[in-house]
C-alpha cells in the first residue's frame, strides 16, 4: 500500500506542471487590444482611387472610390474636364482639375493633370498687341526676314514645313501663322491632335477647324488647302 502511495505522488506532481497556467493580460495589453477593436469598428476615409498611367485629353475614364455608398462627382476646372454621367469622366484640355467625390457623410479631393499626347511643336508667342522688338527679343527661331508689318521666322520642326509669320498693324502685333506647308494625313490628324488636347473646338467644316483657348481670348483658325498645305492662324478675340 504505501508503495502504492509512493508512486502516485510523484505522477500527482508532473500532471500539474503539465497544466498551463493562465497569466491574466496587462493593463497595456487591455488598451492595446481596445485599440485594435476600435480601429476594425471604424471604416476608411473616403478615398477616389488614382490612375496608375498618363491620361490624354479625349478618353473616358471611369472612376471609382473605396466606397461602396452612392457618390456624386465635381471636377474643378470644367474646360480642362468634366463628367459626362455618374462617374464617367472626359478629360477635354491639357491642364490640371481638382476632381472631388462626396457621400452623404464624407468627401474626397484628387489633383488630375492630363498631359500632352502630341509635344509636337513649339507654339508662337501669344501677346497681342506687342511690339516687333518685344517679339524679337522672345522669339528663339531663326529670323529669315523682317519687314515694316512682318517677322518671318524660319522653324526646323518637321511639322512646321514652311515658316512662322507675326503681322503688325500700328497697335502691336495683330496675328500669327503658322504654315506647316502640305502633309501626309497622318501628319495633319497629329496636328489637329496638337491643337485640340489644347483649345476647345468653337466650329469646324471641311475646310477648317476654329479653336478658342480657354479664357476666349485668342482663336485658331486651322485651314487646309491641297496646294498650299496646312495654316494656323492665331488672332484675338474682340468685341
Amino acid at each position: 500500500m504505501k508503495t502504492r502511495i509512493m508512486y502516485c505522488i510523484p505522477l500527482f506532481f508532473l500532471c500539474l506542471s503539465c497544466v498551463k497556467t493562465e497569466v491574466p493580460p496587462s493593463q497595456e495589453e487591455k488598451i492595446e487590444k481596445k485599440k485594435e477593436e476600435k480601429k476594425k469598428e471604424v471604416p476608411d476615409k473616403l478615398k477616389i482611387i488614382p490612375i496608375d498611367r498618363p491620361i490624354y485629353a479625349h478618353e473616358r475614364l471611369e472612376l471609382e472610390t473605396n466606397s461602396d455608398e452612392p457618390v456624386t462627382w465635381r471636377s474643378s476646372n470644367k474646360y480642362i474636364g468634366d463628367f459626362e454621367r455618374d462617374n464617367i469622366f472626359l478629360p477635354n484640355q491639357i491642364g490640371t482639375t481638382t476632381i472631388t467625390a462626396k457621400t452623404k457623410d464624407e468627401e474626397a479631393k484628387l489633383r488630375f493633370e492630363i498631359v500632352p499626347k502630341y509635344d509636337l511643336f513649339e507654339e508662337p508667342i501669344i501677346s497681342f498687341g506687342s511690339k516687333k522688338e518685344v517679339i524679337m527679343q522672345k522669339e528663339k527661331r531663326k529670323l529669315k526676314e523682317e519687314m515694316t508689318g512682318f517677322l518671318i521666322y524660319e522653324d526646323t520642326n518637321p511639322f512646321i514645313k514652311r515658316d512662322v509669320v507675326y503681322g503688325f498693324n500700328h497697335s502691336g502685333k495683330f496675328n500669327v501663322l503658322v504654315r506647316f506647308g502640305v502633309q501626309k494625313k497622318n501628319d495633319l490628324d497629329k496636328v489637329i491632335g496638337f491643337y485640340h488636347e489644347r483649345y476647345r473646338i468653337s466650329r469646324k467644316d471641311n475646310k477648317a477647324i476654329i479653336f478658342v483657348n480657354q479664357k476666349e481670348t485668342v482663336q485658331i483658325r486651322l485651314t487646309f488647302d491641297d496646294k498650299s498645305g496646312t495654316t494656323a492662324s492665331y488672332a484675338p478675340i474682340t468685341g
